[in-house]
């Protein structure tokens, strides 16, 4: 997949990715607890190699006791060029996974009133 990103007002990239562990949707009969995650990571490009800079991203939704469910995401680098990603681009980067965040729970509320269900 690819993903386009606006980081910083003056920087947007593009990256290619790729899924590396896709585990099914939450059901509703699922125990308290379950947990399902999406991960995907960087693929090698001309300019970085994996070697130099590999990142990893992890999703994962979790059944809570009261029906809803607890949302998680991280992203982790590894590889020489991480500490340089984490000091020029360390504050954007949570920024830009709060975005993410409390975009994917607007979406997800939008679609819960569709079907008749609360929000919480």
């Amino acid at each position: 997949m690819t993903f386009h990103v606006q980081m910083t007002p003056s920087f947007k990239t593009t990256n290619q990715e790729r899924g590396v562990l896709v585990e099914g949707p939450p059901k509703h009969e699922d125990a308290p607890g379950t947990v399902y995650r999406v991960c995907w990571a960087n693929q090698s490009s001309p300019l970085v190699p994996k070697f130099m800079l590999a990142a990893e991203r992890v999703n994962e939704i979790e059944v809570a006791e009261d029906g809803t469910c607890l949302y998680r995401t991280w992203q982790s680098f590894t590889g020489p060029y991480a500490r340089i990603v984490k000091w020029k681009f360390g504050q954007a980067l949570d920024d830009r996974l709060d975005d993410w965040t409390r975009e994917l729970k607007a979406y997800a509320e939008k679609i819960a009133v569709g079907l008749g269900q609360k929000q919480t």
